[in-house]
């Protein structure tokens, strides 16, 4: 698709991806951010969430991913985060996919670029909404 083509209110979806313990591990490697909540299956089994979860970056980072998986856009550059909630934690095991809504466009005064506002909902197995923001991206327009 391209800047032409989409519309205020469309949305997309993305597929579904399992959160796995490698995944955790890896950010937690990445990162350096070793939060005994994400990275010790024997410190969170004790915790209120009763297991490891994702860390929110983390879940963002994959948000972004799927984003891109779902090629709305050939190319895009992230602009502004204007909000980012996270509502429930995601656990191992959860298999999460981003419900993406295009909130308003309008074009740029530099020729060939138009701004998007993107709400993104990370939705669980249970439907339930795990993370929600606000992402305004930078587009080509086509043509």
């Amino acid at each position: 698709m391209n800047y032409e083509e989409i519309k205020e209110g469309d949305v997309f979806t993305s597929p579904k991806r399992e959160i796995t313990a490698a995944d955790i591990d890896a950010f937690a490697e990445l990162t350096g951010d070793n939060n005994e909540i994400h990275t010790s299956e024997e410190y969170a089994k004790n915790s209120r969430f009763g297991t490891r979860i994702a860390h929110g970056m983390l879940v963002m980072g994959i948000a972004n991913g799927m984003y891109v998986r779902m090629g709305i856009f050939k190319n895009s550059v992230l602009m502004e985060i204007k909000e980012w909630k996270l509502m429930r934690p995601v656990k191992l095991g959860d298999v999460i996919y981003l419900k993406l809504t295009i909130e308003s466009k309008r074009q740029t005064k530099r020729p060939g670029f138009g701004i998007c506002e993107m709400k993104y909902e990370i939705l669980n197995q249970d439907e339930d909404t795990a993370a929600e923001g606000t992402l305004v991206r930078m587009v080509p327009i086509s043509g």
